[in-house]
């Protein structure tokens, strides 16, 4: 039996057409999942959590974490100013979080003295529902009170923190829902 050329060839031919219609499909395939899992299906990766105050201390790190009955809103900061402070308070505007609606939370910060350069924690547990849904993004306004010491009368001459003003700062946190 004597082939023809022009059959083998178009033959070939038809097979690389296969080839390259299914790879084609099978890449826009593989694109899509990819597309998918990267911003439906797992978006906390691709958004960092973070906290910042516009002025002030340095935010270094905020941690929100829920169970079914209590939330825990932690953050962490250093006092970044050239003086000690003293009496931090931040308090926090959260919506739907330990009860309906958007109010604002107080975290409590120790130490209660912190000098330049120092690190210090303030935190906040509220109970209640809702909490937060878990691997959810949430964005706070913040305010950080403080009471600076390099603005007491007798800070310069006696290093004494009586009569500092209080100073306020604004921030935002950016962070998702963990589990204990």
């Amino acid at each position: 039996m004597i082939k023809n050329k022009e059959g083998r060839n178009s033959k070939l031919q038809s097979a690389v057409e296969y080839i390259i219609t299914y790879g084609w499909a099978i890449f826009v395939v593989m694109v899509v999942l990819w597309a998918l899992y990267s911003f439906v299906i797992s978006p906390s990766s691709l958004v960092p959590d973070f906290c910042n105050f516009k002025y002030g201390p340095t935010c270094k790190n905020a941690f929100l974490i829920t169970s079914n009955t209590a939330t825990n809103l932690t953050i962490i900061a250093t006092n970044s100013l050239s003086f000690p402070i003293k009496n931090v308070t931040i308090k926090v505007q959260v919506t739907n979080i330990g009860r309906i609606g958007t109010r604002n939370i107080t975290l409590n910060c120790s130490p209660a003295y912190i000098k330049p350069g120092s690190t210090f924690i303030c935190t906040n547990v509220t109970s209640g529902s809702p909490t937060p849904t878990l691997n959810s993004l949430y964005s706070f306004p913040m305010w950080i009170q403080l009471y600076d010491c390099g603005t007491a009368p007798g800070w310069f001459s006696a290093k004494s923190c009586n009569g500092a003003l209080p100073e306020t700062y604004v921030g935002v946190i950016q962070v998702h829902a963990r589990s204990r």
